[in-house]
């Protein structure tokens, strides 16, 4: 089997399989993308929009940029598992001030 690509074909990935019989080398089959069912085609779709090719350079950029997302996830689940397992320190409790002793002679000016 052999798979050709011609190269302005829309869509972009729409390609030819050939399949030839290995002793005598006759074509035994021609399949077209025209000739693909529907759940054929779909499949064929799906596989080159997940990578972004489908569209050109906006599907590439919004892969990239959908792969950015999947990366920043990534480090917001480690940043809330490391807070959660390795908690900072606590601030240890302040005393609260104590009021300096009474003098002598200030309880004699308060008379």
């Amino acid at each position: 089997a052999f798979v050709v690509r011609e190269q302005d074909r829309w869509p972009l990935f729409a390609s030819t399989q050939l399949s030839v019989d290995p002793y005598t080398a006759q074509p035994l089959r021609t399949e077209t993308y025209a000739d693909f069912n529907s759940g054929r085609k779909v499949r064929t779709w799906l596989r080159f929009l997940h990578t972004g090719e489908a569209l050109g350079w906006p599907g590439q950029l919004i892969a990239a940029l959908a792969s950015f997302g999947a990366v920043f996830l990534v480090y917001t689940g480690y940043s809330l598992s490391w807070r959660r397992f390795f908690p900072r320190r606590q601030a240890r409790a302040v005393a609260t001030p104590v009021a300096p002793p009474e003098s002598p002679e200030s309880k004699t000016h308060a008379a």
